[in-house]
């Protein structure tokens, strides 16, 4: 028996799962074709974890949520759709229907000086008990009566380490979104302080947590949904009051190509950008002089999509994808992690912005069974689904595609490999 399946064993009978969580999660166990796509995940960790050196390793630890977010909304094969998330996620509904949306979590930890140890466990999101919602109870009561923020960061609390590790995801991202969220519920205010920012929480707190949770859950949906708008209109300000409210609400939607998405912002500051998608390979960067020179707009047409598409994969497809679990991203290419942590080390170590690394924006994404239901008070969704399987897909075929699949034989993911440095290809 693996340290994993121990875990989560300890988990079940401890009563932290209720009856169908623990049923999901014992399936999750006991089918090979899922557990052991959670093992390719720990394999290639391990082998990176090994190969890396000694003082990057910490590194590795601190960013391995994000490590395990890439891969687990990156297809297992290249130039196709089968992430592990729609992958486990297709045959459970199958089986145990669609009320909840399950997600498979590992985390990486040093177990002695050099050993690795893996620890599972599953992470469960419905609309009548959504994480989220108990995640904001946990940060209300850690600000309750006030709490001082960073000296570096004005939205991250004093001390957030010791939060971090009561809440849902173990990132110092999640935190400053709740924070957001809970301001934008005035659930928290500011209050007078000298030299270093102050909050307090507010009465507010006394109505909003006597509601049922799939109450609270929907007005933090809303809020998202206006942190969401606000945010991308601050920050991308070229696109000139593009992300309005109901622009999200929009894009909340099933089989979104997000190049699509981008033509059409561009579209309406007459700027066409189809030059960027006219060829099936994008020049890498032996060509970059050429194809700049041959398109005006391309410098600055490309600078700016980089930027959008970090501001962009931060928040909204990281809220309403891995946080929410309203959309299900997509990201057609194979996610080698070895590469992933070469350009990651180093942007680290010439003190680089590292959101480019840690938010992916996706190729796709389409509505979870989730997401479907907490929108069907704004809209009635009939596209089909980007990543749906066919009715009759044998899970048996597809689990032997992913693991005869050879990336390091793969013409095309080479191709991609070589050039991964082209902006447009960070996706």
């Amino acid at each position: 028996m693996s340290i994993i399946y121990n875990d989560v064993m300890k988990c079940i009978c401890k009563g932290w799962y209720n009856e169908m969580e623990k049923n999901i999660s014992e399936y999750c166990l006991n089918n090979e074709r899922i557990s052991n796509v959670i093992h390719l995940f720990e394999k290639n960790f391990e082998l990176e974890y090994n190969d890396i050196k000694s003082k990057r390793k910490k590194e590795l630890f601190i960013f391995s949520d994000f490590i395990f977010k890439n891969w687990y909304y990156s297809s297992l094969i290249n130039d196709d759709k089968t992430s592990p998330a729609n992958y486990i996620n297709t045959q459970i509904h199958k089986k145990f229907g669609t009320k909840y949306i399950t997600v498979p979590h590992v985390n990486a930890k040093r177990n002695g000086k050099r050993a690795l140890k893996f620890e599972l466990n599953f992470k469960f999101f419905s609309l009548d008990n959504h994480p989220v919602v108990n995640d904001m109870k946990t940060f209300i009561e850690f600000c309750t009566p006030s709490v001082r923020f960073c000296k570096e960061e004005d939205l991250l609390v004093e001390d957030f380490e010791d939060l971090l590790v009561n809440i849902n995801y173990n990132n110092m991202y999640y935190l400053i979104y709740i924070t957001e969220v809970a301001y934008e519920l005035n659930l928290l205010k500011d209050m007078p302080s000298l030299h270093i920012k102050c909050a307090q929480v507010t009465d507010e707190i006394n109505t909003f947590f006597k509601l049922s949770k799939k109450k609270q859950f929907e007005k933090i949906f809303n809020a998202t949904i206006a942190v969401s708008s606000k945010i991308l209109l601050r920050q991308l300000i070229f696109l000139k009051n593009t992300f309005t409210k109901d622009f999200i609400i929009y894009l909340l939607d099933n089989n979104m190509i997000v190049d699509d998405i981008y033509k059409k912002m561009y579209s309406k500051l007459n700027i066409d950008i189809s030059f960027l998608f006219s060829d099936n390979k994008l020049p890498g960067m032996g060509d970059f002089y050429e194809f700049t020179s041959k398109h005006k707009d391309a410098k600055m047409v490309m600078a700016s999509m980089t930027i959008l598409d970090i501001f962009f994969g931060m928040w909204f497809v990281n809220v309403f994808g891995y946080y929410l679990q309203v959309i299900q991203p997509i990201c057609i290419d194979y996610y080698e992690i070895g590469h992933h942590l070469e350009n990651f080390c180093a942007a680290f170590d010439g003190k680089l912005p590292l959101e480019p690394f840690l938010f992916k924006c996706p190729y796709a994404y389409d509505l979870t069974p989730l997401g479907e239901k907490i929108l069907s008070k704004y809209k009635t969704t009939k596209k089909k689904k980007f990543q749906q399987f066919e009715k009759y897909t044998k899970f048996n075929n597809v689990f032997a595609r992913i693991v005869n699949f050879d990336f390091e034989n793969d013409k095309n993911f080479q191709y991609l490999l070589e050039n991964m440095n082209f902006p447009s290809q960070l996706r």
